[in-house]
C-alpha cells in the first residue's frame, strides 16, 4: 500500500513509525503522528481520536511448520495452548494484552518462552522453534515457515485508521486514507488475505 501511495503522491514525504497500539495512540495525542493504524476496543473508543474501522481479523496460534501440528483437530483451546511455551511481544502491543486476558478468562497460567520484542522478532522466534504465539491472521501471508491453528472460542480484533479528532485532516491525510481504503478493497475482492480477515466498509468522511 505504501508503494502505491508513493506512486500516486510522489510529493508527499512518508515517515513510518512501527509500534504497538498504545504507544501509537500516545504519539497521536502528542502530535508526533498524523495518522496511525491501531486496535480499537468494541466499546469506549477514545473520544480524542477520530477512528475509521478498516479490518476485522481473527487471532490464531502460530507454530513452526518444522514441528508437528500443536493440535490434532486443526483448532485448539486456550487450555491446550497453556501446555505450550509462549512467545509474546513487548508491552504496548494489543495482541499481548488480549492473549494474557484470554488466559486469565480461561483460568490458565501461561508458560512463557520469551517475553518482549517487536512483532517481527516474535514471528522469527516462532519460526526458529522457540515457542508458539497468538498473532493476527494477516501475518501468515508470505511466511511459509509458520503454521496457523485457530483458537476456540475465537478471538477477533478490529483495526482502525486513527487521527486526532480536534484537527482538520490535511490533504496528505485524506490522500492516505483514500489510498488505504482503495487498496484494501482491491485485496478483499481478490485472494489478498490469508486466514479470517474481513475488510470493513467505513462511511465517507
Amino acid at each position: 500500500m505504501l508503494r502505491v501511495f508513493h506512486e500516486q503522491h510522489p510529493d508527499i514525504h512518508l515517515e513510518l513509525a512501527e509500534d504497538g497500539s498504545q504507544p501509537l495512540v500516545r504519539s497521536l495525542a502528542r502530535g508526533e503522528l498524523d495518522v496511525a493504524l491501531v486496535i480499537v476496543p468494541t466499546t469506549g473508543v477514545d473520544p480524542a481520536l477520530h477512528t475509521t474501522p478498516v479490518l476485522r481479523e481473527r487471532l490464531s496460534v502460530a507454530s513452526p511448520t518444522s514441528e508437528r501440528s500443536p493440535a490434532t483437530r486443526g483448532s485448539m483451546s486456550v487450555r491446550e495452548l497453556g501446555r505450550r511455551s509462549l512467545v509474546v511481544p513487548r508491552r504496548g502491543y494489543d495482541v499481548r494484552e488480549t492473549t494474557l486476558q484470554a488466559f486469565t478468562d480461561a483460568g490458565v497460567e501461561p508458560r512463557f518462552a520469551v517475553e518482549g520484542g517487536e512483532m517481527d522478532a516474535v514471528l522469527r522466534m516462532v519460526e526458529a522453534g522457540t515457542g508458539v504465539a497468538v498473532v493476527p491472521d494477516l501475518v501468515f501471508a508470505g511466511r511459509p515457515r509458520l503454521r496457523r491453528t485457530v483458537l476456540t472460542p475465537p478471538l477477533f480484533r478490529t483495526v482502525a485508521l486513527a487521527r486526532r479528532a480536534d484537527l482538520t485532516p490535511t490533504h496528505a491525510m485524506r490522500a492516505f486514507r483514500a489510498t488505504l481504503l482503495s487498496f484494501l478493497a482491491v485485496l478483499s475482492a481478490g485472494d489478498g488475505f490469508t486466514g479470517d480477515v474481513q475488510v470493513l466498509r467505513p462511511p465517507t468522511e
